[in-house]
């Protein structure tokens, strides 16, 4: 679970960069060429159930788990880990954002030096 919130940060903080360099850069660079979505991860948070003081050892079962934020909409896959175009079938404003999604995909690419972007977009 640790690893996996370790992701979702990790993934987070590239998605936050990547869109922070979109709108400082966009103003000065003309009118862009397709919307820019306002778009955000998932919040998510690792909860630990702990043993209180009073329980004995023997008589609890502790646990851990990731909670994330419910998404208020149909769940929609923009863009596959298979592929860095957009998913096949998508209606017009869902293949705008998948568009824009890609294009972050090239930013997140280009600024870590070829070392890393976020796939399998999501929402």
């Amino acid at each position: 679970i640790l690893c996996e919130a370790n992701t979702i940060l990790w993934a987070t903080t590239i998605h936050d960069m990547s869109m922070n360099m979109v709108a400082t850069m966009a103003p000065s660079h003309g009118h862009p060429p397709g919307p820019i979505p306002d778009l955000a991860f998932v919040e998510a948070a690792v909860v630990l159930n702990m043993k209180p003081e009073l329980v004995r050892p023997s008589s609890f079962q502790g646990f851990t788990a990731l909670v994330e934020r419910k998404l208020p909409k149909q769940f929609k896959k923009y863009i596959g880990n298979t592929s860095p175009e957009p998913i096949p079938g998508l209606d017009a404003e869902a293949h705008a954002k998948a568009v824009f999604l890609c294009f972050l995909q090239h930013v997140q690419f280009h600024f870590s030096l070829g070392k890393v972007f976020v796939s399998d977009y999501q929402g």
